[in-house]
């Protein structure tokens, strides 16, 4: 029977590789990736755990219905960031399992009469024109509500992420309501994300003016007083640069942190449009995916061609597709330039 520390020690390695591997489906900065590498050469445990969750993820990230994939990623992210305390490794089986609605494929189950149907669906990102010309990029399971009927262009993001494109108006200012925070802005572009716990802006474009009002007093007649709200807050944000707002009471004041292009690139690459798989030929997935991607791959392989492919993936993002591909179906990879050829290996 292993010891206790051996199933602690365990224990940190499926949520680090759990974390990794829904990580991974953003796309990693230039840092994450080396960083990443390093991780998987520390102990050859490491690698195993990943081949794990990447065999988990590709059996079991197809929704019943297709194209609501994007949505069970981000749920599983924000699972991820909530419990990372928890066994995340049997978190992530257990999430997608119950988000698929009990719809489990097993990718070699003899008994099964009928295999299921191949399929691929493209997802890309809500987008909304609002009356003004400003535009929205909307995040799955994101909503807002705009009202234009006063002095001032209102828009109140209720809950996820969204990125506004402000048309310019300078008699009109832009304002974001979330969570009790507000964002103006007169022509500029930037993102905002609601959570449980805060909300975080991120400036593309311009500047945006960051205000949390002081709540006014509630009216109550219970005899213990009730927890202090977060202190009012206000700041001038410019491009490159993100906050985060705590919103829980006691919250220590936000700081205001520089992030680089690269590091926007990759905290904004929901935008980019994915690919669900489910049961496609590895031919066919490889030809939508060059079809958005700057590299190119090559299937040399007749047998290799016909095998059944299943995940979410970024339609530009080649390398996930080939990583999952070495770990979980024996294949190897060769890169020249701009192309990656795809082999079994012998």
């Amino acid at each position: 029977m292993s010891s206790h520390p051996e199933r602690v020690r365990s224990a940190a390695i499926e949520d680090a590789a759990s974390d990794w591997v829904v990580r991974r489906e953003g796309n990693f900065s230039a840092a994450e990736e080396r960083t990443y590498r390093r991780w998987i050469a520390a102990d050859a445990r490491h690698a195993e755990a990943i081949a794990r969750l990447e065999k988990t993820w590709a059996l079991l990230s197809r929704p019943r219905m297709a194209g609501r994939a994007d949505e069970m990623t981000v749920a599983l992210q924000a699972r991820v960031a909530r419990r990372r305390r928890r066994r995340t490794g049997a978190a992530l089986a257990t999430l997608l399992l119950i988000l698929s609605g009990g719809a489990v494929w097993r990718e070699l189950t003899p008994e099964r009469p009928f295999p299921p149907a191949a399929n691929a669906v493209v997802i890309v990102a809500q987008r909304q024109i609002l009356s003004d010309g400003t535009v929205v990029e909307l995040r799955p399971g994101a909503e807002i509500r705009s009202d234009y009927s006063g002095p001032l262009r209102r828009v109140a993001l209720r809950r996820g992420e969204a990125v506004f494109h402000v048309a310019k108006d300078a008699h009109r200012p832009f304002v974001v309501t979330a969570a009790g925070v507000e964002l103006r802005a007169v022509g500029t572009a930037f993102a905002v994300q609601v959570a449980d716990d805060g909300v975080e802006v991120v400036v593309t474009e311009g500047q945006v003016a960051v205000e949390r009002p002081m709540p006014a007093p509630a009216a109550t007649e219970s005899t213990t007083s009730p927890p202090p709200p977060p202190p009012a807050y206000s700041t001038l944000l410019d491009a490159g640069n993100r906050i985060s707002l705590d919103l829980l009471p006691g919250a220590a004041a936000p700081q205001v942190v520089e992030i680089s292009a690269a590091e926007i690139a990759e905290r904004l690459a929901w935008r980019a449009p994915r690919i669900e798989f489910s049961n496609t030929p590895l031919a066919e997935a490889v030809a939508l995916m060059n079809r958005h991607a700057t590299v190119q791959l090559i299937v040399d392989d007749a047998k290799l061609a016909g095998v059944p492919v299943n995940g979410l993936f970024r339609a530009d993002n080649t390398d996930a597709l080939v990583r999952l591909l070495e770990a979980s179906f024996g294949v190897s990879s060769e890169r020249r330039g701009n192309t990656i050829t795809l082999r079994r290996r012998p």
